[in-house]
């Protein structure tokens, strides 16, 4: 009996010491953000679009309806509370799939734009950032692409491109301690409204909170293979003649197996920084309209054609990277590691254009596909 009642009192006081769910929410009473997009008015004003999902209960069953809204304030709070003011229900932002970011945000300062979503303890930090070509709130506006609502047309796109290599796999959480690292700079997808589509056109070069540069989606591609970020797929189309005709006869297509970069930074007197950037690539043509991939000579000469051209064009991208001040490989980071006492005497955001960087591309095509 004394066992019994010590087991009843034993609950009783659990249930009064152990929390419970305080900040519980119900879905139906919410109203749930699924894409935002930041643009800045002329006057330095924010304007904030939003796109809300709602679940629609009818005789044929529950259909979801997407609601685009925009407010124009000083502050993303502002805005958002703004929007708010404008719906029933509380909006909740745990569900968002991705951040559209306008060039001229990009272009200004990212940060006191996001600085909310890193102070919300319920943001959702695996929310993808993008870029968009001109105004976010242009693409959010068309509500629909096709069946699918922009939210997740933006976000399943942007995935699509992050596995065949062709844009860096950010988000919220991933980009937070980059923008603060004085030793290395991140890239973002960029997006563009094509008529009543969108699509990704490549990566937007970041120099600490600042948009500083392009490349486009072969330069991307090139760059996440020398940061040693190969996705599920890579692959790249390369004109290797100018001779044929038809025109599509003059180029090679090719799916990256294996990439193997390596980075060495050397410090030479006189703090010259050199950066030594082989790189190693086995690849499969999957496009080759000439044929004749069972001859060896045939291999020899395409290894050697586009080691040269893919080594040149490693050689832009940097160049590109370095006019831009976005130091994606890291370089800083491994002189603050490595070269501590030469770092503390660089002025960086203008000795990074210094660096001599020296890629070397070593192409080794190993197969054609079924014609091997």
């Amino acid at each position: 009996m004394n066992k019994r009642r010590n087991t009843i009192v034993l609950l009783i006081v659990l249930l009064l010491i152990l929390p419970g769910c305080w900040d519980m929410e119900f879905i139906k009473d919410a109203r749930l953000i699924y894409a935002t997009g930041f643009d800045l008015m002329p006057d330095g004003k924010l304007m904030f679009t939003v796109t809300i999902r709602d679940v629609i209960e009818s005789g044929g069953g529950a259909q979801q309806h997407n609601t685009v809204m925009k407010s124009v304030a000083r502050t993303t709070r502002e805005s958002r509370d703004m929007i708010q003011s404008m719906v029933a229900g509380k909006l909740s932002a745990y569900k968002i799939r991705v951040h559209v970011l306008g060039e001229s945000v990009a272009k200004k300062n990212i940060f006191p734009f996001m600085d909310v979503l890193y102070r919300d303890p319920k943001s959702a930090l695996n929310a993808r950032v993008c870029v968009a070509e001109g105004k976010a709130g242009e693409i959010l506006q068309l509500n629909k692409v096709g069946v699918t609502f922009i939210g997740e047309t933006v976000n399943e796109m942007i995935s699509s491109e992050e596995q065949m290599t062709v844009v860096p796999k950010e988000n919220v959480n991933s980009i937070a301690p980059v923008m603060w690292d004085h030793g290395q700079d991140f890239t973002l997808p960029i997006v563009k409204k094509v008529e009543k589509n969108v699509k990704v056109t490549g990566s937007a070069l970041f120099h600490g909170h600042h948009m500083t540069g392009k490349l486009n989606r072969q330069e991307s591609t090139l760059m996440l293979l020398m940061a040693g970020r190969k996705a599920k797929l890579a692959r790249l189309t390369i004109p290797v003649d100018q001779k044929q005709n038809p025109q599509l006869a003059n180029y090679i297509t090719f799916e990256v197996k294996k990439a193997e970069p390596k980075m060495k930074v050397t410090v030479k007197p006189g703090n010259r920084i050199d950066v030594d950037f082989p790189m190693k690539l086995t690849v499969s043509a999957v496009e080759y309209p000439l044929g004749e991939l069972s001859q060896k000579t045939v291999v020899q000469r395409l290894n050697k054609q586009l080691s040269a051209i893919l080594t040149a064009r490693s050689q832009q991208v940097i160049q590109k990277m370095q006019r831009a001040n976005c130091d994606v490989f890291g370089v800083g980071r491994q002189l603050i590691a490595f070269h501590h006492d030469t770092w503390k005497q660089l002025h960086w955001k203008t000795d990074y254009r210094k660096v001599r960087f020296h890629p070397r591309v070593q192409v080794e095509v190993t197969g054609s596909g079924i014609l091997n």
